[in-house]
């Protein structure tokens, strides 16, 4: 009797030892799995972050190669473009024809390295513009109809006329001036041409010019030079 009742202490102390061992034990395993969880968070974290700072920065150096990729080819583009320059070169007679029709000649040479395409061209020569003071928007006229599409290859020039008017209430009207000008008076000639190059087909240029000249009795004299004193704009190229 008493061995059996030394031997059931004997088992419940142990079952007693062995409850209070298991629990803790369960609890540590469980936290150790929430550690190790939080911990793996923290690194898929890291690399992600770290991921996405390395191609931020791949990003911007590529933005940053297109961009001087962008500037180098505009830079091309601008050096080897066609470049065209225009001015009036002389009267075709020097004097002021019987008829009072007086035409002028003015050229267009492409200074650049590769051809252009001129596209359109308008010119006008105006007299005694005391009188009436050329506006701030330069009025070209209308185009050349008869002008088609012709290439300019690079130091080729193209020679065009234009006619003289006279500026009266805001309009220009072609000027037939059968009486000599008693006293010197100024001319003033200007125009533009439209033009592309072979790099991009649609994109267009304009290259505008705007000189002066001298008239006295039935003479056209003096040597066309550019008008300083022209509008902001006349002389505008693009």
């Amino acid at each position: 009797m008493l061995n059996a009742l030394t031997m059931l202490a004997v088992f419940l102390t142990d079952a007693q030892q062995s409850i209070m061992v298991d629990k803790p034990l369960s609890v540590k395993i469980v936290k150790d799995a929430i550690d190790g969880a939080t911990l793996a968070d923290y690194l898929l974290v890291f690399v992600g972050l770290a991921t996405c700072i390395v191609i931020f920065c791949q990003t911007i150096q590529t933005k940053k190669a297109a961009e001087a990729a962008l500037l180098n080819a505009q830079a091309l583009i601008t050096a080897e473009r066609p470049w065209l320059v225009a001015y009036f070169i002389r009267t075709e007679e020097g004097t002021i024809p019987d008829d009072g029709i007086a035409t002028f000649s003015w050229e267009v040479k492409n200074v650049g390295r590769t051809p252009a395409v001129v596209k359109e061209w308008a010119a006008r020569v105006v007299f005694n513009i005391d009188a009436e003071p050329l506006p701030d928007e330069p009025d070209y006229g209308d185009p050349d109809p008869l002008f088609s599409e012709r290439i300019l290859v690079p130091g080729g020039t193209l020679r065009f006329q234009a006619y003289w008017y006279e500026r009266k209430d805001g309009k220009y009207r072609r000027l037939r001036q059968t009486t000599e000008v008693k006293a010197v008076d100024l001319l003033v000639g200007f125009g533009c041409v439209k033009y592309r190059d072979t790099f991009d087909g649609t994109k267009e240029y304009i290259s505008g010019f705007c000189d002066s000249s001298t008239i006295g009795g039935r003479l056209i004299f003096g040597d066309w030079s550019q008008w300083t004193d022209s509008p902001e704009g006349y002389a505008k190229s693009t």
